[in-house]
């Protein structure tokens, strides 16, 4: 899954600060109607080429995982494995059950992270 997957800054210091960043964008993409969450929804999104970009937590089990690479490799999105629990990243996403992945289904929303990010982690989107 290696690819496609977007880095984040390696210091601990500003990863926090990305990290928050790119949970405040995730939130006004949930608040546009451009965001979902759950494995069979998100994977749903990249088979109909609505997803533009993919996240996921660092405890995921291993067929997640399959399943998920699976689904980037056909679709061919761009995701950023997120150094958060599932638990963590439900919290911060305001759900109540774990969280395993969640996609943006709009451009303008992944430009922002991009741009949080630095141009020079943008990847190009078809």
């Amino acid at each position: 899954m290696a690819d496609r997957e977007i880095s984040l800054p390696l210091d601990s210091e500003n990863l926090g600060v990305c990290i928050d960043k790119i949970f405040g964008a995730m939130g006004f993409a949930a608040k546009a109607g451009k965001f979902v969450c759950g494995r069979e929804l998100c994977i749903e999104q990249m088979k109909k080429g609505k997803a533009v970009m993919a996240f996921f937590p660092n405890d995921i089990s291993e067929n997640a995982k399959r399943e998920l690479s699976y689904a980037f490799n056909k679709s061919d999105i761009p995701y950023i494995a997120m150094p958060v629990t599932m638990s963590e990243m439900s919290d911060r996403l305001g759900k109540k059950s774990y969280v395993s992945c969640a996609v943006i289904t709009e451009r303008g929303f992944a430009d922002i992270i991009y741009k949080l990010l630095g141009s020079e982690t943008q990847k190009p989107m078809l």
